[in-house]
C-alpha cells in the first residue's frame, strides 16, 4: 500500500469536507452568518471619522448577492476538491505519471480554495472592509488557520511521486 499517494488523497478530501461543511453551515445557519458578512459589508463599527467608511456596501440586496456568491465559489472549491480527490483515488496503483497527471483538479481546487479564504477573509474583510479593527467580528486567525493549511496541502500534493511498488 502507498501511504504516500493515500495521505495526499486524505488530504485533498479533507480540503473538500471542510469546504463542504463550510458551505452547508452557511446555508443551514443562513441569517446568523450572514450577520457577520451584512456587518462587515455595512463597516458600522468603524472608528469615527474614517475615511474608510465610504467602501461600506449598505445595499441589502447586494449584501445578499455577495453572500451567496462567496457560498457559491466555496461549494466550488468542495466540487472540485471532491473530484480531485476521486481522480487521484483513481490513479492511486497508477505509475508515478498518471498519478501525477491526475491531481490537476485536486490542485485546481486547493488554489481556487487558497485564493478564496485570502482573498474573501484577508484581502477584502480585513483589509478593504476594515474588519480587523474588531476583535469581536473578526476571523483572522480562522483566515490564516484557513489559507496556511490550504497552501501545505496544495505543496504536499504537488510534490512529484516516485515510482514505486503501489501496493
Amino acid at each position: 500500500m502507498d501511504i504516500v499517494r493515500l495521505s495526499k488523497i486524505a488530504f485533498v478530501a479533507a480540503i473538500g469536507f471542510f469546504a463542504s461543511m463550510t458551505v452547508w453551515g452557511n446555508i443551514d445557519d443562513y441569517q446568523s452568518r450572514f450577520s457577520l458578512a451584512r456587518h462587515v459589508l455595512f463597516m458600522e463599527t468603524m472608528f469615527p471619522f474614517s475615511e474608510m467608511e465610504r467602501r461600506a456596501i449598505e445595499i441589502p440586496r447586494w449584501n445578499h448577492v455577495i453572500y451567496i456568491s462567496i457560498i457559491a465559489v466555496k461549494a466550488l472549491v468542495a466540487a472540485i476538491c471532491w473530484f480531485g480527490a476521486f481522480k487521484m483515488l483513481c490513479h492511486v496503483g497508477t505509475a508515478k505519471q498518471n498519478f501525477n497527471e491526475s491531481k490537476q483538479w485536486a490542485v485546481g481546487g486547493l488554489a481556487l480554495g487558497f485564493i478564496v479564504w485570502l482573498v474573501e477573509l484577508i484581502a477584502a474583510a480585513r483589509e478593504f472592509f476594515g474588519m480587523r479593527i474588531h476583535k469581536s467580528w473578526s476571523e483572522m486567525d480562522l483566515a490564516i488557520l484557513f489559507c496556511v493549511t490550504t497552501i501545505a496541502v496544495l505543496i504536499f500534493i504537488s510534490m512529484v511521486d516516485e515510482e514505486r511498488d503501489p501496493w
